[in-house]
């Protein structure tokens, strides 16, 4: 098993049992999905983003990833309520990236 394949299964356990996500920081991707994601890109990643303890995510969307004619003109940051709704309301794959402990 792969490193990128324990992480894997050591984070979809710990989003079943909610343990993980009481006390860490997930910082994660969001990756277009050729079947789901409604918006055309030039690149796979559509934006970062962080899980808080509290499930709450925060994406901070890679707006040179899209065409002029469809990105923003300044920065912008989505709120969503769990992995699951930003999978949802993205059409993205979220691809964990890192895991950081902030209580003990």
């Amino acid at each position: 098993m792969s490193d990128d394949d324990s992480f894997d299964a050591a984070y979809h356990a710990a989003e079943a049992t909610s343990d993980l996500f009481n006390r860490e920081l997930l910082l994660f991707r969001v990756l277009r999905d050729e079947d789901r994601t409604r918006v055309e890109t030039r690149d796979d990643v559509m934006g970062w983003g962080v899980q808080f303890p509290t499930g709450q995510c925060y994406v901070d969307w890679y707006r040179e990833a899209y065409a002029p004619e469809d990105r923003l003109d300044n920065p912008h940051v989505s709120i969503y309520g769990s992995l699951s709704d930003v999978e949802q309301g993205t059409g993205g794959t979220v691809q964990p990236l890192a895991v950081h402990e902030v209580m003990r």
